[in-house]
């Protein structure tokens, strides 16, 4: 390390070349420095401003009335400042050896750009390290030699005005050296017009509030945890191994993971990591996508999985799948770049992880000055996923635009250039007309460099490109499949390209390098935490075992291990003895926890949650653990494999009295087919790890005395593994009268099927991490981003407790393509991201109110179907597969029959009545809630009414009766109805009669007949009553079977009004063009050009609306914008000429009887000829050129 923390081969220019202020008044330097400044004074009420470098003053003008200034400078200065101004004090100075003392309570300080012009800068970081113990904030900026030249190795500065340039890095290091209290360091915009974040800018600090910056100030966000306690003697460089390792990844960039991997590698090591080749001796190992070695991945950066269940049925694809997989299961931690396909982990692994978004360099990929008129499809490989298709269609519809493509022929005027090297691939996305997004991103690395580069996105809604562009704002979006749309956007985009492209620019600036680095550093090193807390917890839950707790709790303590473990005893509802005798082990560490559950897995997961052991042990109050070595030695099996959950022994039965008996030959062995086919692999007594509880979502109370069995399917179906360790008998399990085995054998109690709620058992469809042979290496993947239900479900205050079952009955449907939505209302924290990563919470203020919550979740859901759950309700498995089927055959909504629990698990069947007009103004409500609607009739009843306390969801179904939109009943008891824990029905009794008069209000001419419904007409001769089980075959007969049309006739209305069937005059409810609902036969047969036939499993792309000319999206103003207090013109520099490879693809001649592609872009187009082109790409005349000094 050399002088001022520069490295030892700088070369400083000791014989600087000064200006004069007063030469060059109109110089105005680092404005942002100054706005911030004002914005942090204005906010902690500080009424100073004391200027280091005040020059001639002219910046702090329009401050003068506000606040006090003290402005700091060369005598030459001040003498002009003294003259001109009648306000604020001017000290003259010497920077390098006389600095005046100044006090700066209630101050901010400023020093911009002063430091690099220092032979000697001693004596000003003296007195910065002064004003940082009292001011409020001191600013220091400087130029930063590695952004200003690309090359941090310069010197001495290209300014002759300048003594010395440092990096960021630098500038940081030396200052924390010299004791400045630095509270943040990054970078702001520089003086020249490109607004390149090219000056660095450290902001001191002895206070621990915490600096909230705008946008436009870059942070180095290493420093923001505790900048004070990082010195150049800090932490040692943490060495990790990652595959592909920066050598391997250096040979091919044109390959994003590639790419990423060399990022990493340069930006890491500012954040203590540094990437190393060899995997002996690092500390931790991370793998990108399925790539590994031999030992556990410690890190899986997860960048997706093939669709396998979804046309990718090669056998390549699900071997590619299976390496995936294998890192997923043995990672501590995962990363994932979208939330799109983080949804696949959180829906079949439970598991959260790590989002965290690719980076861009804007400094890399940057506009280029003469861009071709060109649209780019850029892909590495054509497959499933990479398809070609979209664009070779949209270059038919365009037959005069020139399309670049690395593959994909079709059309004469698409020209393939095939796989490129990365920097060839860059020049040619710097100088396109529009980029190409028609396919799913799992990030889209491609278009966050296309947007860098200031060129417009043109793409459908597609994840991930509907996160990163917004549509009219960056580019187009059209709907997947509307060729007709991408063909609109396109010229949209060619004819605003330059707005598009600087707004798209402006955004990506968000995704730096810096930040994604950031996170991961911090990911590595919470990887090599070591565990808090115990090894290992025994939970044993007890309900009056006074009698048998005693030997449970000194089978623990006789355990011989290497490790600390705790014994936690959990007394729910003792009405014994027991809590005396857990009592007497105080002394021995056992805790005691009481508790009032009633139930064996409420019981264990209290004390579970209350447990710090890394692994779990559940001992039930009557066992015993039968060997010393128990503990040890299960602890070691699940040490040595990352991919077991469990590790379990052999058992010995003994008797009421504690005397051995036999061992049986069950367990022997884990096969999660076997657990599949119903046969329990593992006893009770066991060892899993918490981290596989949580995920689990713990033991499920619905499941009375076969949790056990549940818990075991659930952990091996998102990919954990169990092991039986020994056949030694270890587990000692005691048969009595009172034991679960009993209960079940004497037929006391039927025991619940636990299989109940897994689909896969019956299908085959097993979550893709599922334990089990796999009939090509590994399950196929599933992707839920195109829900045909949304499940929504309130949860009041009460209902905290019940909502796991609900949850748990939604994920086990036959039916897959759902998406829950829970709006939590209770105020209390759910935490779903136990068991339940997949469900999305809203979080409401509190106490809205049922009918509130579900209107919230219902305007927030994306499928065409809606589900009204409560909380404290189930769906039996095939609630939505009969209820779709139930729709699909009759186009009305569907409802089921329900079940109530009358004794554990013993249900009585309510039939729910024929949906008529009659029974739903006769009775209350004819079924519950839950039913199955399309989400179009929801918004067009308006919703549920959020002012009724209770009976809002009998309003509901009256106005959709009124709206013509009615029910059929599926017969089947397919809902699970919780009458005991409704507090929301007690209240309803107390205002019954007023709800009778508002209904009588509302609808009593229907009541009574005066007034006639929308609902279906019967045919001629037929009583009135609508399609039901019983009479569909005299519809049928008259009116053929329903279909599903779209009401696509030009003359169709464009607002809904009512529609009226053209045969049949069967009234459909408000109708609009482009509605898609159901008709009966006859009207489709009997008509011509009013409909369109739609398949019920395809979805029929809604059209795409142009937006208007888009907005010019402007960086962010800082804290407090202040006007510019200078009157001069901005500086300009032209921007140099690109030495590209698409100068060849300008001059081909395009396949068009009109000449060259440049003369014949499709209309209509902005910049559509040669001429046009040419005018654009001229250099603007230069102002004068600014001096990088003061």
């Amino acid at each position: 390390m050399g002088e001022y923390h520069l490295n030892k081969n700088y070369i400083p220019r000791l014989t600087p070349e000064y200006f004069h202020d007063v030469l060059d008044d109109s110089e105005h330097w680092q404005a942002d420095v100054y706005r911030l400044a004002i914005g942090l004074a204005r906010k902690t009420n500080v009424t100073r401003l004391i200027d280091l470098g005040c020059g001639r003053g002219k910046k702090l003008t329009p401050y003068a009335n506000e606040f006090e200034i003290t402005g700091i400078d060369y005598r030459q200065n001040v003498e002009y400042c003294r003259s001109k101004y009648n306000w604020g004090t001017w000290l003259s100075c010497d920077f390098e050896n006389d600095v005046p003392e100044i006090a700066t309570e209630n101050a901010i300080v400023i020093c911009a750009d002063v430091i690099e012009h220092l032979i000697k800068p001693d004596a000003l970081i003296k007195t910065l390290r002064n004003a940082a113990e009292t001011a409020a904030y001191v600013l220091v900026s400087t130029p930063d030699r590695e952004r200003l030249y690309r090359d941090p190795d310069r010197s001495p500065p290209d300014n002759k005005a300048h003594v010395r340039e440092w990096t960021n890095a630098e500038l940081e290091a030396w200052f924390v050296d010299e004791g400045l209290p630095v509270r943040w360091a990054g970078w702001t915009v520089s003086y020249e017009p490109q607004q390149n974040l090219n000056t660095s800018l450290i902001i001191l600090s002895a206070a621990d509030a915490p600096i909230d910056l705008p946008p436009n100030f870059q942070p180095a966000s290493h420093w923001r945890k505790s900048a004070r306690a990082r010195t150049s003697t800090s932490k040692p460089m943490l060495k990790v191994w990652m595959t592909p390792t920066p050598s391997e990844a250096g040979r091919d960039l044109s390959n994003s993971i590639n790419n990423i991997v060399c990022r990493l590698d340069k930006h890491l090591p500012d954040y203590g990591v540094e990437l190393v080749e060899n995997e002996q001796g690092a500390d931790l190992r991370a793998g990108h996508a399925g790539q590994g070695s031999q030992e556990p991945i410690d890190v899986a950066h997860y960048h997706g999985l093939y669709p396998t269940s979804d046309g990718m049925e090669s056998s390549g694809y699900f071997a590619i799948n299976k390496n995936v997989i294998r890192n997923l299961k043995t990672a501590k931690a995962i990363t994932a770049p979208s939330e799109w396909i983080a949804d696949v982990l959180r829906r079949d692994m439970h598991v959260n992880p790590h989002v965290i978004g690719w980076g861009v360099d804007t400094q890399e990929w940057t506009p280029s000055p003469n861009p071709q008129g060109y649209v780019l499809w850029n892909k590495a490989r054509v497959d499933h996923v990479s398809d070609p298709s979209p664009m070779i269609q949209l270059a038919g519809r365009m037959p005069k635009t020139l399309f670049l493509s690395t593959f994909g022929e079709g059309t004469p005027n698409i020209k393939t250039v095939g796989r490129q090297p990365y920097e060839v691939m860059k020049s040619y996305v710097r100088n396109a007309g529009v980029y190409l997004s028609l396919n799913v991103e799992t990030f889209g690395i491609g278009t966050l460099e296309a947007m860098a580069s200031g060129v417009p996105v043109l793409g459908f809604r597609l994840p991930n490109t509907d996160h990163l562009v917004e549509h009219g704002v960056h580019g187009f979006l059209a709907e997947p499949g509307d060729i007709d749309g991408l063909a609109e956007g396109l010229a949209y985009c060619q004819k605003h390209r330059k707005t598009l492209g600087e707004n798209a620019r402006e955004a990506v600036k968000v995704h730096s390098w810096d930040k994604v680095t950031e996170q991961f550093a911090a990911i590595y090193r919470a990887v090599l935490e070591p565990h808090k807390g115990a090894k290992i917890s025994v939970v044993i839950p007890c309900h009056n075992y006074a009698a048998y707790v005693g030997e449970a709790i000194e089978s623990v303590l006789n355990q011989q291990a290497a490790f600390k473990y705790e014994i936690i005893v959990v007394l729910d509802r003792c009405s014994d003895n027991s809590a005396e005798v857990v009592a007497r082990y105080a002394n021995r560490g056992v805790k005691a926890i009481l508790a009032d559950n009633g139930n064996l897995s409420a019981t264990r997961n209290q004390g579970i949650e209350m447990a710090t052991g890394e692994f779990i042990c559940c001992l039930d109050a009557d066992d015993r653990i039968g060997s010393p070595l128990y503990l040890q030695t299960l602890a070691d099996a699940l040490d040595k494999d990352r991919t077991l959950g469990i590790a379990f022994t052999s058992l010995q039965v003994m008797s009421a009295d504690g005397v051995l008996g036999h061992s049986p030959s069950w367990p022997d062995g884990w096969d999660f087919d076997k657990q599949y086919a119903r046969i329990n692999q593992i006893p009770s007594l066991c060892m899993f790890r918490k981290e596989a509880w949580r995920r689990a979502g713990g033991f499920r109370p619905y499941y009375r005395y076969v949790e056990d069995a549940e818990f075991w399917t659930t952990m091996g179906e998102i990919g954990y593994g169990a092991q039986h360790v020994t056949h030694e008998p270890w587990f000692q399990y005691r048969l009595h009268d009172k034991s679960a085995s009993q209960v079940h054998r004497t037929g006391e109690v039927p025991e619940p099927d636990w299989l109940e709620w897994h689909p896969g058992v019956k299908d085959g469809q097993r979550p893709f991490a599922a334990g089990g042979k796999a009939p090509k290496g590994s399950w196929p993947v599933r992707f839920y981003d195109k829900p045909e239900v949304s499940i929504i479900i309130p949860v009041g205050k009460g209902h905290e407790g019940t909502v796991t079952d609900a949850l748990h009955s939604v994920e086990g449907q036959t039916f897959r393509m759902w998406e829950a939505i829970v709006v939590n209302d209770s105020g209390s924290d759910l935490h779903l991201e136990n068991g339940f990563p997949w469900a999305r919470e809203i979080k409401t203020k509190g106490c809205i109110g049922a009918g509130a919550a579900r209107n919230l979740g219902a305007k927030q859901s994306h499928a065409p179907f809606i589900v009204f759950l409560d909380a404290d309700d189930m769906l039996k498995p095939r609630f939505l597969e009969a209820t779709l089927k139930a729709y699909r055959q009759h186009g009305r909504y569907a409802y089921t029959d329900w079940l109530t629990e009358e004794k554990q698990t013993n249900f009585v069947v309510h039939p729910t009545p024929e949906y008529s007009f009659q029974a739903v103004w006769e009775r209350p409500s004819i079924h519950p809630v839950t039913t199955l609607l399309p989400r179009a009739w929801f918004d067009a009843v308006g919703g549920f009414d959020e002012e009724m306390t209770a009976f809002e969801d009998v309003d509901f179904f009256m106005k959709m009766l009124v709206h013509g939109f009615c029910g059929v009943r599926v017969p089947e008891p397919l809902l699970i109805y919780h009458l005991q824990s409704g507090f929301r029905r007690t209240a309803g009794e107390a205002i019954k009669d007023q709800f009778k008069v508002l209904l009588t209000k509302r609808y009593g001419g229907y009541m009574e007949g005066r007034t006639m419904c929308n609902c279906v007409e019967p045919p001629k001769g037929k009583p009135r009553v609508p399609p039901s089980p019983e009479n569909i075959a005299d519809y049928r007969e008259s009116y053929g079977e329903m279909v599903k049309i779209q009401l696509t006739s030009e003359e169709s209305p464009v607002g809904q009004v009512m529609f009226f069937g053209p045969a049949t005059r069967v009234p459909y409810g408000r109708r609009a063009r482009n509605d898609v609902f159901y008709v009966w036969e006859k009207d489709v047969t009997e008509s011509e050009g009013i409909f369109t036939v739609v398949n019920d499993y395809e979805t029929v792309p809604e059209p795409t609306l142009v937006p208007p000319a888009p907005n010019v999206i402007t960086p962010p103003a800082v804290i407090e914008p202040e006007p510019e207090p200078i009157d001069s013109e901005e500086d300009t520099k032209e921007a140099p000429a690109a030495q590209d490879p698409v100068a060849d693809v300008a001059k081909a001649e395009a396949p068009t009887e009109h000449g060259t592609e440049a003369e014949a872009l499709d209309e209509p187009v902005v910049e559509s000829n040669a001429k046009k082109i040419a005018e654009a790409a001229k250099p603007e005349k230069n102002a004068k050129t600014s001096k990088s000094g003061k």
